[in-house]
């Protein structure tokens, strides 16, 4: 009987621990119009809003990096054209929204580590509960030891290493137009763009090229996504 009064007493308390954090998440709802990569895609609302969801608790490969394209391609293939529900309580420095997207009862952030298309994102496993973080690290473990998707390799870049690269070579370019006397742009541009549901370019609206899934976007996702389009020649 003391047992189970302590058993009891214990769960009450670790219910109450965990109601701040339940009653502080959010939820929205809508159908996914775009996937820009392996961890990023856009939810048209019923009011015709769009948000850009980053998937919360994952790190899909970079466009550019191997098994980038296949990491689109199966977010894709799962949620594009779908009605999702996004369970989130913050935004983050891009003004992305933090979430953890459900395809009915499917959990999307989870399915791609599954399937060996991204990595745990143990830097900010901090903003996941703590029931996710446990469920998220044991898929990356099975999909390593099955050498699923991007584990089939001896010895796969992470993609937040992949960022810093790429960061320090575009430093080092500033440097040398600096040095040189060109002038380099840091404006960001809200010109929109359009992409389609598989293609990897942007386009300008009258381009050839675009299909009937055609997507308006910022020209600054666009650009941090895809490439431009040769044909048309849109903004860079």
């Amino acid at each position: 009987m003391k047992l189970t009064r302590t058993v009891t007493t214990g769960l009450g308390v670790l219910l109450l621990l965990c109601l701040p954090a339940l009653a502080q998440m959010k939820a929205l709802q809508g159908k996914v119009v775009a996937v820009a990569d392996g961890d990023t895609i856009t939810v048209l609302d019923s009011g015709n809003k769009q948000h850009r969801i980053r998937l919360l608790g994952i790190d899909a490969p970079e466009r550019s990096q191997d098994f980038g394209t296949n990491a689109r391609r199966h977010l894709s293939d799962l949620v594009f054209g779908k009605q999702v529900a996004v369970r989130y309580d913050k935004t983050d420095q891009y003004g992305r929204t933090l979430g953890k997207v459900m395809l009915g009862d499917q959990d999307v952030n989870r399915e791609m580590l599954r399937a060996g298309l991204a990595w745990h994102y143990k830097y900010y496993e901090r903003d996941q509960p703590t029931q996710d973080r446990d469920v998220y690290s044991s898929e990356e473990a099975r999909a390593r030891k099955l050498r699923l998707g991007l584990w089939s390799q001896t010895s796969p870049t992470p993609p937040w290493d992949f960022r810093r690269g790429e960061s320090r070579q575009k430093s080092t370019a500033d440097i040398r137009h600096a040095e040189s006397g060109e002038t380099v742009s840091t404006a960001v541009s809200t010109e929109a763009v359009y992409v389609t549901r598989t293609g990897e370019k942007y386009h300008r609206g009258s381009c050839r090229h675009l299909s009937r899934s055609k997507i308006p976007i910022s020209l600054a996702d666009a650009k941090r996504s895809y490439g431009a389009c040769k044909v048309c020649r849109p903004p860079r």
